[in-house]
């Protein structure tokens, strides 16, 4: 037992750890002034349009100078009237000459936190401010001991409702008494510490600080006010009910079908409200096929160990044996859902191959596949048991069922973090050229057939920027003989060149070739490859 102990603990601690900042659906679509522009007249506000509708705080836009002091007079970031996609900052005070950088930060309808920056600048094209927008933005992730305590709690919360969930199904669907009962009240106590200790964290993630800012302003005004916060309110309201219902009689606690039915339903429902079930295509049927799904892993996962608690407390042979068969064909019916409509959310969050093989959505899912197939080896032998055995040991087979249960505990929790494979497949191209006196930086937004922007940043080894004369760029789809295509590069400021609306007639790997001219005799090219969507 210490060491299935030690290696469920290492593993949702690795899991944890390697999760990193949660991107989301939601994309910058465009932003006025536009990236790079050259403005003859200072702007009166910044506006941001999103992909989707975003949750902000008063800070979540912020404008600086090349100099790195904030030079938006302290605005207020806030929605556009009647449109919750775009984001508005307003400038009270007329913006000097010179290169700006705005920065933002929102949370996506999955509540999931995501940031960026852009520059632009006032009467001169000579401004250098790409270094600072890129120093702002490797500094705005969200902190490292931040993701790692949120990643515990959301896992804590969520093995706490598969616990509670499955425990009631249990008691009602097979029986048991206080065994039973234990597992529930672990399992609300459970989802409870965890959904308080989540929300904070969840504010501090969106807001971009750390632990020792918790009581700042923008922690306190995001703790309730978005979809996670409401969330996890309702999520609470409904541990409270289940803690009454747990808390009755032995004579009554027979918790009657529908009123654990809803109560189950209604707690998958707060997690599906502020997850990836929201976002993308098919939302009403994602919700529901979430809830569904979310139920019925409770059901198989969370009634396993109700189970298991169960049959280590029944000393009669014949009921414990009676008691294993009976979950057996509850928990057939409950793994035939798990499955049909996990089928259908990988479907829908995955898409297409490319995405299962290299994103880390798609490596998640993999995994847990893996272990949720080694379970039902595992419930194979345990259901012979169950029809068969005559002692009270437990068989190795339902305790590899019960750990496989609490890792995939842990990486569902992971996933819930994770970017969707489609939505990360389709994030813009990002990427390093190495030259003899040159590191060439070259990003492609969005990184699809049709229109995309291109920027090349020239810097040192040492990472300031590099300067040069010339910078031409062409594309080449060998697989369809077309190209190359002359990528219109124009000088956004010393060491940045970029062109807009660069017309990718079709999807496709396209070679990219880069030439950087340091002097009048002296020049050299680089290839990479782009995947256009």
């Amino acid at each position: 037992m210490r060491r299935i102990t030690t290696i469920i603990a290492a593993f949702v601690m690795v899991l944890i750890a390697t999760a990193g900042p949660a991107s989301a659906h939601a994309d910058l679509r465009s932003t006025t002034p536009a990236s790079g522009a050259v403005l003859k007249e200072p702007p009166s506000q910044v506006t941001m349009t999103f992909t989707e509708r975003v949750e902000i705080t008063a800070s979540s836009v912020q404008v600086f100078d090349a100099d790195g002091t904030r030079a938006d007079g302290g605005g207020r970031a806030h929605h556009a009237a009647g449109r919750p996609a775009v984001v508005v900052l307003d400038l009270a005070d007329g913006l000097a000459r010179g290169g700006y950088v705005v920065t933002w930060r929102v949370v996506s309808t999955d509540a999931h936190p995501i940031h960026g920056a852009f520059t632009f600048t006032v009467g001169t094209s000579a401004a250098d401010v790409d270094g600072l927008a890129r120093r702002l933005v490797d500094t705005g992730g969200t902190d490292a001991e931040v993701g790692f305590n949120y990643g515990v709690a959301r896992a804590l919360t969520f093995g706490g409702f598969l616990v509670l969930v499955g425990a009631l199904a249990f008691g009602l669907l097979v029986g048991g008494a206080a065994s039973v009962r234990r597992a529930q009240v672990a399992g609300a106590a459970a989802c409870a510490v965890g959904t308080l200790a989540a929300l904070p964290l969840h504010a501090l993630a969106g807001a971009g600080l750390g632990l020792g800012r918790i009581g700042d302003a923008p922690v306190r005004s995001a703790l309730l006010d978005g979809r996670y916060g409401q969330a996890a309110m309702v999520r609470l309201a409904l541990l409270a009910v289940a803690a009454v219902l747990v808390a009755l009689p032995v004579a009554v606690r027979r918790v009657p079908a529908l009123v654990a039915g809803v109560l189950g339903a209604g707690l998958a429902g707060t997690f599906a409200v502020s997850g990836h079930a929201v976002t993308g295509r098919w939302v009403v049927l994602a919700l529901v096929v979430d809830v569904v799904h979310l139920v019925a892993a409770a059901v198989w996962v969370g009634g396993l160990v109700a189970l298991v608690v169960h049959v280590a407390d029944v000393v009669d042979d014949e009921q414990r044996r009676a008691a294993a068969a009976r979950f057996s064909r509850v928990a057939a019916v409950a793994v035939t859902i798990v499955v049909v409509t996990g089928t259908i959310q990988s479907f829908r969050q995955v898409g297409e191959i490319d995405a299962l093989t290299s994103t880390r959505y798609g490596h998640l899912l993999a995994v847990k596949v893996a272990i949720v197939t080694a379970m039902l080896v595992a419930a194979f032998w345990s259901r012979r048991w169950a029809r068969a055995a005559s002692d009270r040991s437990i068989p190795r087979s339902l305790a590899i069922e019960t750990v496989g249960a609490v890792l995939v505990v842990a990486v569902t929790a992971a996933l819930m973090n994770a970017p969707p494979g489609r939505t990360a497949l389709a994030k813009p191209f990002a990427g390093e050229l190495t030259m003899t006196r040159a590191l060439v930086d070259v990003t492609i937004e969005p990184a699809r057939a049709g229109l995309n922007d291109v920027h090349v940043y020239l810097l040192t080894p040492e990472g300031q920027v590099r300067d040069a004369p010339e910078v031409t760029a062409r594309l080449s789809l060998a697989s369809d003989g077309i190209g190359p295509l002359t990528v219109p590069l124009r000088r956004a400021a010393p060491g940045h060149f970029s062109a807009y609306g660069l017309s990718v007639p079709l999807a496709g790997r396209w070679a990219l070739d880069v030439t950087v001219r340091f002097t009048d005799v002296d020049q050299e090219t680089k290839r990479t490859f782009v995947t256009f969507r």
